[in-house]
């Protein structure tokens, strides 16, 4: 007989189940890898997410870090942050990383400043586990370092803004009398100037310097002016005053019996003669040379309106507009940039709008001329607010002495616009004079409590060509002429930025008197024939190639679409204008376009994350 088996014994014999078994106890460690997996994926997330906010807050602390020069004759500078700014450093870190995301503890902070103005952040908190404390891990630790400092440059930056007859409505288009699109942008503007106003403060300790130019555009861009000081500086002819214009319309008489005094015959000499006329302009534009070129000096903007005000028409172009920046035809001189040299690169001729048709010049507003009115008396015009002998075609007495006619209601301007860009005359249509590169401060150029500063004067008129405004930033940044911008400054390379705003589509007109001449007109400025379908696709085609042009030249673009109005194609070409997708603004409420604006002045220049 046997000897009895006892119960462990079969156990260990018995090989029934033991895959069960074996399955069983390899499930806790297969159940812990994937709890594992699972809770450093969420490790892994927050740990970004957490760098990212790291990054923020660091850029934001050293945004407002005191700097003090020290005074002990040893060339340092100390750095601190008040409570205020530590305050600035947690609302950033409690805006990207809020108490509890992925379940995590609250975010601790440690920091530090560096000798040379570097701010030093460590963040560390703990995401809890979910299957991980099956094994007794309850958490686990992330913590990540970050640096913020000055990038140690200078700055250039230029602000194009369309100031077109759509800048004068409502958000929504309609009619307005205050709260316009323009007064959006003037808002908008005053504060990034305040911002650049603190950044120039920052910067200047290290030697620094911030400039600001400012570029109003329509169909035109008024920067004749500074052209003109330029060429005192440098001795080149950058002004053509013996240019080529075209004479529209079919009777060259541009006065009627029903205007009153302001008809004298003797006001044009042109005959019969249609097409294109040389004209000397040396005294329409030579007339204002001793008024100084500083656009925020008193008299800058003479108050004739038979003087030139300063815009200028492009220079000859091409008929066909390359799709690509890295050709562009020689002769396209309102895209290549190639400075005037006297001899085989033509100047920029003055804009100047003959008087065609029976669309003789207007008669000036109370708002540009000082005069006196009273019944049956003359008007008493200053010898040298009127001087129409400045301007071809009209002789030097047409304006002076003249009776007002049987009564005194003869005399009036109700029928005239006060706008500088709407009234007729040789100017019309002609924006107010760009702000050169310089170090403008917001008091400067902005007064909205007195309402006489740069910004709030500005007119509004026009129609939409984005290419002429972006061929003056670029201009105005560029090294060499016409401005005779450097690379550097004070041994530091400068960056150089342009902010570009409109609220519209593009609206070229070929009928119309523009920058680029009379576009269906072969005159030697518009030296080619288009029809309304493709002007539209070539001024859009030369924008694009001039954003691209100045991107290759290190200009960083962003761009702004303020309005919902905007055609699908130029926002479109906005977008890819912009020197990336963060560099491109929508605006279509209100309070929108300022706080686009002042993000874009907030990401301008001296600031970079550092580690």
């Amino acid at each position: 007989m046997g000897r009895k088996i006892g119960f462990c014994e079969r156990l260990a014999r018995d090989q029934r189940g033991n895959a069960l078994t074996l399955v069983t106890a390899g499930l806790f460690p297969v159940l812990a890898a994937i709890g594992g997996g699972v809770d450093l994926t969420r490790a892994y997330m927050a740990e970004a997410r957490l760098s990212q906010t790291c990054d923020a807050a660091a850029l934001a602390g050293r945004k407002v870090m005191r700097e003090t020069a020290n005074d002990s004759g040893l060339g340092t500078t100390t750095y601190d942050i008040d409570q205020a700014g530590y305050q600035e450093i947690a609302k950033f870190i409690s805006y990207n990383f809020p108490d509890g995301t992925f379940d995590t503890e609250p975010v601790q902070m440690t920091d530090d400043i560096a000798a040379d103005g570097e701010l030093q952040l460590s963040l560390a908190t703990e995401v809890p586990t979910t299957i991980g404390r099956i094994v007794g891990v309850d958490s686990i630790p992330i913590s990540v370092d970050c640096a913020a400092k000055r990038s140690g440059v200078n700055v250039d930056v230029v602000v194009v803004a369309d100031v077109t007859g759509s800048m004068g409505n409502s958000l929504d288009n309609s009619s307005c009398t205050d709260d316009c699109r323009i007064d959006e942008l003037r808002g908008a503007v005053h504060s990034f100037l305040g911002v650049m106003d603190e950044l120039r403060d920052q910067v200047a300790v290290g030697g620094q310097r911030v400039r600001v130019g400012f570029v109003p555009y329509n169909t035109v861009v008024n920067i004749g002016r500074a052209l003109q000081a330029e060429e005192l500086a440098t001795g080149y002819d950058y002004i053509d005053t013996d240019a080529v214009y075209y004479a529209d319309g079919e009777d060259t008489n541009y006065y009627g019996e029903s205007c009153f005094f302001y008809c004298e015959s003797g006001w044009i000499s042109t005959g019969t003669e249609l097409g294109e006329v040389t004209l000397d302009l040396s005294e329409f534009v030579d007339s204002v040379a001793d008024k100084g070129f500083n656009p925020l000096m008193p008299g800058f903007v003479d108050d004739n309106p038979y003087e030139w005000r300063g815009c200028v028409e492009m220079r000859q172009t091409v008929t066909d507009v390359p799709g690509s920046e890295d050709w562009v035809q020689a002769d396209a001189y309102d895209i290549n940039g190639l400075a005037p040299d006297g001899v085989s690169v033509p100047g920029w001729q003055p804009y100047f709008v003959l008087p065609r048709g029976s669309s003789r010049y207007g008669q000036p507003t109370s708002s540009q001329v000082d005069y006196t009115l009273a019944a049956n008396d003359i008007w008493n015009f200053s010898l040298d607010a009127i001087r129409t002998d400045r301007v071809p075609y009209v002789r030097s007495t047409s304006w002076l002495g003249i009776q007002t006619g049987i009564n005194g209601s003869n005399v009036s301007n109700s029928s005239y616009q006060n706008n500088r860009l709407g009234s007729r005359g040789p100017n019309e249509g002609c924006p107010d004079p760009v702000i050169p590169l310089g170090e403008w401060t917001q008091a400067n150029l902005s007064d909205p409590e007195g309402g006489d500063g740069y910004l709030q004067t500005l007119q509004v008129g026009g129609n939409t060509y984005h290419d002429v405004g972006m061929y003056w930033a670029a201009e105005m940044l560029s090294e060499g002429r016409p401005f005779d911008n450097l690379d550097n400054f004070n041994g530091l390379a400068i960056n150089k930025y342009i902010v570009f705003m409109t609220d519209g589509t593009l609206q070229p007109s070929t009928g119309n008197y523009t920058a680029w001449g009379i576009e269906d007109k072969p005159t030697s400025q518009s030296n080619h024939t288009r029809t309304s379908g493709n002007a539209k696709t070539e001024h859009r085609e030369r924008f694009k190639l001039l954003c691209g042009i100045a991107k290759a030249q290190s200009i960083e673009i962003y761009t702004i679409a303020f309005s919902t109005g905007i055609a699908s194609a130029d926002k479109k070409a906005l977008r890819s204008c912009a020197s990336s997708d963060e560099h491109y603004k929508e605006a279509d409420e209100a309070g929108e376009l300022e706080a686009a604006f002042t993000s874009i002045a907030q990401n301008i220049g001296y600031l970079r994350v550092s580690q």
